[in-house]
């Protein structure tokens, strides 16, 4: 018995049990010490052994096939409940868009409930378009040629059909599908002084694919296209995903910008990609490229970010209308006039889809045009002259605050943010091209703000304009041991007012500020705009610093020191600005005391731009004149850093130079000079000019700031010269 159950467990491929009564047994015998017959009866048992190898794989084999197939019902289940899940989704969607459209036709209409037969004049219809999401209305038509103008009818379902010969035309219409379509207006265009177009509208053709296909399978689809048309298939594939990004819910995603050429030969093998739509749209161009780039910014993609922003919309605006809206610059700033109002109308489509006609309802208002006080023609030679720099120029009406020029260097092409190519460039160079260098970097004023500690001097009588002072080499506070050493390694010797502010002595200056001191200096200059923004109508503005006992302990909770007022009143130290702030505090001074603020709009489409100013408290006519002699000197006469770039000049100018230090040298002379040889490009002082023409009756200022650029004497003043050259041949 024990035998043959263990032949039939061998034979059924168990294994472990065959195992087990083999144990069993040869316990038995080896407890009753039959050795021998236990072998020869172990030896016996054995034998059903050879047929486990082929019932074990067959054994294994029928597993498998079951596990796998229990397996891929379970696959087919959960695909099924996938779909049902997928479908029954997107019945709820419907049944609550059925819903909400329903309310809203309710309401338009004034009734309680949609009945059979309610007619209702399309011409009144066409005031349901009114909303704030572009969704669609469907309408079955039961007329080939859709509604005539007459009667509609409306019954519980929501639905529109023509009224008569409703049966007749019911076998034997195709249902055609009408639509409310949202009308984008065209964004106000943006013009220089003179009236050229800085920024334009121009038809492109979009190319959209299907979202809703597999990702890897659109990743090759916009490959493939993108090399047939000679387009970057990376910067393709970016564009795709930033616009996806921002329209999550809409079924084609843009992924390329095409000109007349590409979209003919996308045309020609467009049947090789049912999946990709070309469609016509407008879009925002430049035509002068990387000019006044920075000011007027460029427009982007709807975003999250943008939709609570109050300041661009706010809850009864049409914001989800809009496709594009301005990111940066003056398209920003002004981006509620430059965009219009939606218009709204009712497109027409067969059931394949194929559009049979459009009726307008409810045309769009075009966005109101920005004339800028910016000349163009200025501004793109400004451009050419620091393109291989890093910095920026103000050139600014002392009489009204128009920006005649404001240029950052580098710069961009803003039409890159419409084609996408090279968006991802910009933003990693580590240059930083998008960053506005007039409004947003911010420098030590140098030596820029010597002329205002000299109006701060005379005004507080702490100094005689023609009383001699003995600049050392150095200057030491009282009770203190370090030294303040001056550029210049010998001292300026005996010097008096403008001779100090044509040589640019710091040793003067040292002295100046220390005896004024840093409350009374802080409040002085606090009346020029520093430490403040000066409300330029762009966004994007710092505020610099303007150092104070009350702002050192807010910033890091420490007191002030004499030695820091020493440095301020040379413009260095915690001291920050911005070249726009040196381009108001210039003005002011070249006006004696008028505070212009700056524009760079001189008219919109609702208001006439309204001048702001006001004047510097402390106010006397002859140290005004006194601090303009002494910065006509620095230009004029022999010994002044600016006379060497700008002689000869047909015009009379007034102007200081700067050189702004921005690493800690060593305190002797001899050991920084060699340390200043050996600094890297980005370790080097920048360079700094402001001045105004012509001298007598000043009509522009201008502000310099080249990074990197060493002596104020230099790069900055040689840029400042040709500027203000070029503005005379124009004006």
């Amino acid at each position: 018995m024990l035998k043959h159950n263990l032949v039939k467990a061998a034979r059924r491929g168990d294994f472990l049990k065959y195992a087990s009564l083999v144990l069993v047994c040869f316990g038995l015998i080896f407890l009753q010490k039959q050795w021998n017959y236990s072998f020869a009866y172990l030896y016996s048992l054995s034998q059903p052994i050879r047929t486990i190898p082929d019932t074990f794989l067959n054994w294994y084999e029928k597993f498998e096939k079951i596990r796998l197939s229990e397996e891929e019902n379970l696959q087919d289940r959960i695909d099924y409940l996938e779909n049902q899940n997928t479908l029954l989704t997107s019945q709820v969607y419907q049944l609550s868009l059925i819903k909400q459209q329903n309310e809203e036709l309710l309401k338009f209409l004034g009734v309680k409930s949609l009945i059979p037969n309610f007619a209702v004049k399309l011409a009144e219809v066409k005031k349901i378009a009114n909303r704030q999401s572009p969704y669609e209305i469907s309408i079955n038509l039961n007329a080939e040629d859709g509604i005539e103008v007459g009667q509609a009818v409306i019954n519980n379902q929501g639905v529109i059909g023509q009224v008569s010969n409703y049966i007749e035309f019911q076998k034997q219409s195709e249902k055609n599908r009408f639509s409310f379509v949202p009308i984008t207006p065209y964004r106000g265009r943006i013009f220089d002084r003179n009236g050229e177009v800085l920024a334009d509208n121009k038809a492109r053709y979009e190319l959209r694919i299907n979202n809703k296909i597999q990702r890897d399978k659109i990743k090759k689809i916009i490959h493939d296209v993108s090399i047939k048309l000679g387009l970057n298939d990376e910067n393709s594939w970016y564009l795709y995903k930033k616009n996806k990004r921002y329209k999550r819910k809409q079924q084609f995603v843009s992924f390329a910008i095409l000109n007349d050429e590409e979209a003919a030969r996308f045309s020609n093998i467009s049947f090789l990609y049912p999946e990709i739509s070309l469609d016509y749209k407008i879009v925002r161009i430049y035509p002068y490229h990387h000019v006044a780039a920075h000011i007027l910014g460029y427009v982007g993609l709807v975003g999250d970010t943008d939709l609570n922003d109050n300041a661009l919309f706010d809850k009864q605006s049409d914001s989800r209308n809009f496709t594009y809206v301005g990111k940066n610059g003056l398209e920003r700033y002004y981006d509620r006039e430059l965009r219009g109002k939606v218009g709204h109308k009712i497109v027409e489509v067969n059931v394949n889809g194929k559009r049979i006609k459009d009726i307008e309802i409810e045309p769009a208002t075009d966005g109101a045009d920005l004339q800028l006080t910016i000349d163009a023609r200025l501004q793109k030679y400004v451009d050419e002259q620091i393109k291989d720099l890093k910095g920026s120029v103000v050139l600014m009406d002392v009489s009204n605050g128009d920006i005649l020029v404001m240029s950052s260097a580098p710069y961009y092409d803003n039409n890159v943010f419409i084609s996408g190519v090279g968006i991802k460039e910009l933003f990693q160079n580590k240059n930083k091209p998008l960053l506005n260098r007039a409004i947003k970097a911010q420098y030590p004023p140098a030596s820029i703000i010597k002329p205002f500690v000299a109006l701060a001097g005379l005004h507080y009588k702490l100094l005689e304009a023609n009383k001699k002072f003995l600049a050392k080499p150095y200057y030491q506070v009282k009770g203190n041991e370090r030294r303040f050493h001056d550029w210049k390694k010998g001292g300026h010797g005996w010097v008096d007012l403008h001779e100090a502010m044509a040589k640019s002595s710091d040793v003067y200056f040292y002295d100046l500020g220390n005896r004024i001191g840093i409350d009374r200096l802080s409040s002085f200059l606090d009346q020029f705009v520093f430490g403040k923004k000066t409300g330029i109508d762009v966004f994007g503005e710092s505020s610099g610093i303007l150092p104070s006992r009350d702002w050192k302990y807010a910033s890091n909770g420490g007191s002030w020191i004499d030695g820091e007022t020493v440095i301020t009143a040379i413009g260095q130290g915690y001291f920050l600005t911005t070249p726009l702030q040196l381009a108001v505090a210039i003005t002011t001074l070249a006006n004696h005391g008028e505070v212009v603020f700056p524009s760079l709009v001189s008219f919109n489409s609702k208001k006439t731009k309204s001048r702001s100013s006001h004047r510097v408290k402390w106010y006397d006519e002859k140290d005004w004149k006194s601090v303009k002699s002494s910065l006509y000197d620095t230009v004029n006469q022999p010994y002044g850093t600016a006379h060497k770039v700008m002689k000869g000049t047909v015009y009379s100018l007034a102007g200081k130079t700067g050189t702004a230090q921005i690493v800690n040298l060593a305190q002797d002379p001899n050991k920084r000079e060699k340390q200043k040889e050996n600094l890297k490009e980005k370790f080097r002082d920048h360079s700094l000019f402001a001045g105004f023409a012509p001298y007598k009756n000043p009509k522009v200022a201008i502000a310099v700031v080249i990074e990197n650029g060493g002596n104020g004497s230099g790069i900055a003043s040689k840029v400042a010269r040709k500027v203000l050259d070029k503005y005379f041949q124009y004006y």
